[in-house]
């Protein structure tokens, strides 16, 4: 097998680009497993944990290519601090790199 070759297991995933502004995830896409990136860096995300109503905000620096088993994720942010973009990319359906995650089922 080609050593860059990387299968994980993840087939189903939702694309959430924050090159124009914040995402907000619905609830019913809460159900994720983790989230991933196609080029490392680093995202602004808020988590809403099962059993409370309290929401954490995390900034997260995030390797390519690795399911990051992160749940909850109600919000994705543009901005990291300030007028800092986020630096994390994901192929679009378009094959078009765009600021932002995947998250994944």
């Amino acid at each position: 097998m080609d050593n860059n070759v990387r299968t994980d297991g993840v087939s189903n995933f939702s694309v959430v680009n924050v090159t124009a502004a914040d995402a907000v995830i619905s609830e019913s896409g809460q159900g994720f497993r983790g989230i991933m990136v196609d080029v490392e860096g680093i995202v602004k995300v808020d988590q809403k944990y099962d059993h409370t109503s309290v929401t954490t905000t995390s900034v997260l620096f995030l390797a390519p290519g690795m399911l990051h088993p992160i749940r909850g994720i109600t919000k994705v942010y543009r901005y990291t601090a300030g007028t800092t973009a986020t630096t994390c990319q994901v192929y679009g359906s378009d094959a078009v790199l765009v600021n932002g995650i995947k998250l994944c089922r």
